[in-house]
């Protein structure tokens, strides 16, 4: 991505970090952290998409893709 008050190119997490501390006030004052933190979570640890291509080169089988979604699907529902 470009940092154009840089003026030069910059690694994209470098950047949304620069914004995210650019909005961290008004984060604040919406009461917004708990959606933001969802954001800064895949700033450091990829996408679905990122973690998937992951599994794939560990294993190079699409029932471990699959597999792997199946977990993360799981762990992201509220089961009572």
């Amino acid at each position: 991505m470009i940092d154009f008050g840089k003026e030069a190119e910059v690694d994209e997490r470098s950047l949304l970090n620069e914004l995210l501390d650019f909005v961290s006030t008004e984060i604040k004052e919406l009461g917004s952290e708990r959606e933001m933190a969802h954001i800064e979570r895949i700033i450091r640890e990829g996408t679905g998409a990122d973690r998937q291509l992951a599994a794939w080169e560990r294993t190079q089988d699409t029932k471990a893709v699959v597999d792997h979604i199946v977990v993360e699907t799981y762990e992201g529902l509220s089961l009572p």
